[in-house]
């Protein structure tokens, strides 16, 4: 099997900036790892970026580690695009069949999308996913694939992603004050779906819960359609804040308990045991009880909104294919439980990439989601043309609509 081609991902998180080179097989649309790298995230701050040069720095050096690692010089990357400034909308388009013995033709298709995407957008948004999920023939049949199909007029059902333009220009001035090209941004609920969900549970129906550092992202999916993306401003970031002032210690002290004995398990733990914290460099001991007992409560609190999310699209306890957890807060003991318990439907871990020789085995965590998901979306898209993404400069998409709309005024 022939892995030739290259392509980086890059996943600009709160806490951790995370990238990954992947050796690319064309012919079996798969990939492998050539090399990754992790840092912290400076700079950063629910996914948007707050501070330009701490957020280039931070870049900086994972770029550095990522060379050394990967034996790859990089010049251009795959980027995620996340936080609360990005908005999803419902666009729609209606074209005449343009042959005349009424069969659905590929520019008939294209057509319906461009339509779709020509709607009134504030100029503060930049439009970053455009993905079609479903048509209409002659207003009645729905159909996922029109192409071959007999009509008269074709409409186009498309989910439109964007991002506040101020943001997505600070994020692309990071990347290009690194002398990095931009392949195309990707989004990073649509990502993190790619690498942990299965075809079969989004026909079923599924969720996916992305515990980030600054939110907490929730996708949903039925028949392989998207139902609802939404974003909370609640994160593990949270926790450890929680922590600090909870116990009255610092903040870095409370990030090494959150990591190291962090469970919402409170039942699996022992009431009389104290943890010292000269350890992680502070002073006294806390009990075990009272960690659990703190971050339990911020995860309910996390899943309370999501479960009013749930009801909110009615479909509350009516997901066969469950949840699957990934990002940080998925490596929390007794998570799991938690949220079946809480919600009601079946659980799971998302564990994104199964790395064959162990060589990268850190790849397979949760954690790594939305690296290997860039990966998964950008093969899977420019193989089948299922999504349209933003690419480096808009020149191709305002030639296409451009043309359009010549083709729509005489």
């Amino acid at each position: 099997m022939a892995f030739g081609d290259k392509i980086c991902a890059i996943d600009i998180g709160t806490c951790r900036m995370r990238g990954l080179v992947a050796s690319v097989n064309r012919e079996q649309n798969s990939w492998r790892v050539s090399g990754l790298a992790e840092t912290v995230s400076s700079g950063v701050r629910r996914g948007e970026i707050v501070d330009l040069e701490e957020a280039k720095n931070s870049l900086s050096q994972l770029i550095k580690q990522l060379e050394i690692n990967s034996g790859y010089k990089i010049g251009e990357a795959w980027v995620n695009i996340g936080g609360l400034h990005v908005y999803c909308k419902e666009g729609r388009g209606a074209v005449a069949v343009s042959r005349a013995n009424g069969e659905i033709s590929k520019e008939d298709i294209d057509r319906s999308i461009e339509a779709a995407m020509i709607m009134s957008s504030p100029r503060n948004r930049q439009n970053i996913h455009i993905i079609p999920r479903y048509y209409k023939i002659d207003d009645r049949d729905v159909v996922k694939n029109p192409f071959g199909m007999q009509g008269n007029k074709l409409e186009a059902n498309v989910l439109i992603i964007e991002a506040f333009t101020p943001q997505f220009k600070h994020l692309q001035g990071c990347l290009e004050k690194n002398k990095l090209d931009i392949n195309g941004f990707v989004y990073t609920p649509l990502a993190v779906s790619e690498s942990v969900l299965t075809r079969r549970q989004k026909e079923l129906g599924v969720m996916a819960l992305d515990f980030g550092g600054g939110t907490t992202n929730l996708t949903i999916f039925e028949e392989q359609d998207i139902l609802d993306i939404s974003t909370l401003p609640i994160g593990s970031n949270h926790l450890t804040n929680d922590l600090a002032v909870g116990l009255r210690i610092p903040v870095d002290v409370a990030e090494e308990l959150k990591k190291e004995f962090g469970r919402v398990d409170l039942n699996n733990v022992d009431r009389r045991r104290t943890i010292d914290l000269s350890k992680f460099g502070g002073d006294g001991s806390v009990p075990q009880y009272e960690i659990a007992k703190i971050i339990q409560a911020r995860i309910e609190e996390i899943l309370d909104l999501v479960d009013k999310e749930l009801k909110r699209i009615s479909r509350q306890h009516l997901l066969p294919g469950g949840v699957v957890i990934c990002g940080g807060g998925a490596r929390l003991k007794g998570i799991v439980d938690l949220v079946k318990d809480y919600l009601k439907l079946p659980v799971q871990i998302g564990n994104p990439y199964v790395e064959p020789d162990m060589s990268f085995k850190e790849i397979s965590s949760p954690e790594w989601a939305t690296a290997c998901g860039i990966i998964d979306w950008v093969l899977k898209n420019k193989h089948e043309g299922a999504g349209r993404m933003w690419e480096g400069n808009m020149s191709n998409f305002l030639q296409k609509t451009m043309g359009f709309l010549k083709k729509m005024i005489p």
